[in-house]
């Protein structure tokens, strides 16, 4: 970057591992560009890990960008999208068609339309073709989320919905994500159906305590960097 200050916010290494890093012979690239930074904020633990090897320096967590800004504004006053009832199922094109079946039969018994906002699934009820604000509000209106991706869970959080994760190759990530905001038990899979996850109600007065904490400490961050 032609800057003589540049610092990382929100960085991230998705699923990838030191041990991969090694493997693809990566770490004096990554490390070269880590260390000419001069503030390391991390979105996981994990990349916090891969930071601190590669580097020497003490990374940072912070939150994800969503969360830190909630969008509170744009979606607030925002009518319903839709009058039916429904369940909001958030995954990459066609990236939950193994788990089709078993969404349906719950959205079905509980009397809930299938709307994918965003991504195409061909099972689904509605897909809606979104820009990020509309994004928002299908969320903060569904009767519960259904997702496997990351900001599926960090726009569940910010909405308040009621949700249900499905981990894969992102688990790093994902669950950090969830065990940081106190909702790790929202996961369902082998050991847990969505029944028994939806059975049980998220205690939103410790995530919201969770997000105000995490955006303090993010703030802070910031406002070191920028004076720095």
């Amino acid at each position: 970057m032609p800057s003589k200050k540049v610092f990382a916010y929100g960085g991230c290494f998705g699923p990838t591992t030191i041990e991969e890093v090694d493997k693809w012979h990566c770490r004096a690239f990554v490390a070269s560009g880590l260390g000419s930074m001069c503030g390391l904020g991390m979105r996981d633990q994990n990349s916090i890990c891969i930071a601190n090897e590669l580097t020497g320096k003490q990374a940072e967590l912070v939150c994800d960008p969503v969360i830190l800004y909630g969008y509170k504004k744009e979606i607030e006053g925002k009518k319903r999208p839709m009058r039916e009832p429904y369940l909001v199922v958030y995954a990459y094109d066609n990236k939950f068609d193994d788990q089709s079946e078993v969404i349906k039969d719950y959205a079905h018994r509980n009397g809930l339309k299938i709307v994918s906002p965003g991504f195409i699934q061909k099972w689904v009820d509605v897909n809606a073709n979104v820009d990020p604000v509309d994004l928002l509000n299908w969320f903060q209106h569904a009767e519960c989320v259904v997702t496997n991706t990351f900001h599926g869970c960090v726009m569940s959080i910010i909405t308040g919905r009621e949700m249900a994760v499905k981990m894969r190759g992102n688990a790093n990530k994902l669950f950090n994500l969830m065990r940081e905001y106190k909702i790790e038990e929202r996961v369902f899979g082998e050991e847990k159906s969505l029944d028994d996850v939806f059975a049980q109600k998220v205690d939103w007065s410790v995530v919201d305590e969770q997000i105000k904490e995490r955006r303090a400490a993010s703030m802070d961050y910031l406002k070191r960097m920028i004076e720095k």
